[in-house]
Formats: structure tokens, C-alpha cells, sequence
């Protein structure tokens, strides 16, 4: 019984490894993982502000109204009218940009941003054709506009991007005078037009919409190309960069104006 209760206490003494032990060796295997994850995102908490400048490669002009974006991150931001930016401070790591206006191809390119980092230079390179058709498409809208019998008020991209509204919505709401229409039951918005309230007929990249006015704040003004506001609100027409782009290269046509 003495043999068997001291082979009993010798195999006791070789316990199995505990888990604090074991959490120990995986840390030390995930050491390299974790470190480069930290090189990759930042993981230190550091935090950069990404500035510069947008220009022409072609002319070296500043570039205004051009957006600049942090691909994997909701984060948009776009040229004055010097051409400079500055985004909200990220984390350091390398980083996708890309930037963008209409006839110039888009440019992309990943940055490391780390502290310190220099304002950088982004160079945008004019698409000849997309400009050449961009310039008919607002020559042909500008043509119409003058042609009609009646005033007509337009905004420019540059006009919309820059301005303090956020949407078309909003930004139209500041030029015209505009509440609920006395007679709607849905609470379709109106516009005070020579001393009456008037529903204005929208018309979204040359679609109509009933009880349009609504709608138009769906559509951020950094994404509009133009605004059209035909005697006095009676007729207010939106169009897009997307739509202003599929004009240029002849896959949309303009409509005449009807009143």
C-alpha cells in the first residue's frame, strides 16, 4: 500500500499545464499578427489630417469642386476655389484616395498617412472627349434656356457645391418662397408665384415628377450639375453629374421646354 500510495503522489506531481500558461504561449504566437496589424490601421491611436491641393496636370491650374474620398471610409470631401482639401482626422496606415469632376479621368492612389506627412498634390488628367462633350451639353442647355419666353435662374455645379444647402430641396427653398399647398391633402409642397401658391412642376434629369419638390431632397447638391428655375418656380429642372456625363457621350438626349 506504501509503493502504491507514493506512485499515486509521484504521477500527481507532473499536473497538466494550467490556462494562464496556455493564454501565455498564444499571445507570444499572435505577437507578430497583432504588430502588423497596428502597422497596417494605426491601432496606436495616432490620428492624421490628409490636405493639399487639386490642380490640372495639363494647365497646373488649382481645380475646384473636385471630390476627394478615403475608400473603405464615408468620408467625402472636395476642392475650394483654390483647389485646396482637408479631410477630418483618420487613423494612420495606408489608405486608398481617389478624386473625381466631370471630363477628367479618375484618379486613384494608395498613401501611407502617417504623422508629419506633407500636403500632397493631386494631379488631374483631362479626358479631351468627355470635355469636349461636356461643353456641348451645357451649350445645348444654355441654347434652350434662352430660347424660352419667360425668366430663367441657373446654378452651376460650383454654385451648388459651395453653397450652405445641403440638398436641391433645401437649396431652392432659400431662392423661392415655398410652404405646404393650401388644397393638398398629401402635403405637397408650393412656391408663392405673383401672389398665389402654385404647384412648381419638377422635372429630375428631364423626367416629371408629380409632387416633385419633395423629391428633390433625396439628391445631395454635390451630386447635381445644374439647376433650372423657369418663371419664378412655375418649372424647376435637376440635373445630375451622372446624367450630365451619360448627355456627353450621347446616351441621353434634352427634351424642348413645355409650358
Amino acid at each position: 500500500m506504501r509503493r502504491n500510495r507514493s506512485h499515486l503522489r509521484t504521477r500527481g506531481s507532473a499536473r497538466p499545464m494550467g490556462a494562464a500558461p496556455l493564454l501565455a504561449a498564444l499571445l507570444a504566437t499572435l505577437q507578430p499578427a497583432i504588430a502588423h496589424a497596428q502597422d497596417t490601421r494605426g491601432s496606436d491611436g495616432g490620428k492624421v489630417v490628409i490636405s493639399g491641393t487639386v490642380v490640372d496636370r495639363s494647365t497646373g491650374v488649382p481645380m475646384s469642386g473636385v471630390f476627394v474620398a478615403i475608400e473603405s471610409l464615408n468620408l467625402t470631401v472636395f476642392s475650394d476655389r483654390e483647389g485646396r482639401f482637408a479631410t477630418r482626422a483618420i487613423t494612420t496606415g495606408t489608405w486608398t484616395l481617389t478624386a473625381g469632376q466631370l471630363g477628367f479621368k479618375l484618379w486613384r492612389q494608395d498613401w501611407v498617412v502617417a504623422p508629419g506627412m506633407a500636403a500632397i498634390e493631386i494631379r488631374m488628367e483631362p479626358d479631351p472627349i468627355m470635355l469636349e462633350g461636356i461643353q456641348v451639353v451645357s451649350d445645348g442647355i444654355k441654347r434652350r434656356r434662352n430660347a424660352t419666353a419667360v425668366s430663367v435662374r441657373a446654378y452651376s455645379a460650383d454654385q451648388l457645391t459651395f453653397g450652405a444647402s445641403f440638398d436641391a430641396r433645401q437649396f431652392i427653398s432659400t431662392r423661392l418662397m415655398v410652404a405646404r399647398c393650401p388644397s393638398s391633402a398629401w402635403g405637397t409642397d408650393c412656391v408663392w408665384r405673383r401672389g398665389s401658391m402654385i404647384e412648381p412642376r419638377v422635372y429630375i434629369d428631364e423626367i416629371p415628377l408629380i409632387g416633385g419638390f419633395d423629391f428633390l431632397g433625396l439628391y445631395n447638391t454635390s451630386e447635381l450639375y445644374l439647376i433650372e428655375i423657369y418663371d419664378s418656380g412655375s418649372q424647376i429642372r435637376v440635373y445630375t453629374k451622372a446624367f450630365a456625363e451619360r448627355l456627353a457621350m450621347g446616351r441621353e438626349r434634352l427634351w424642348p421646354v413645355i409650358y
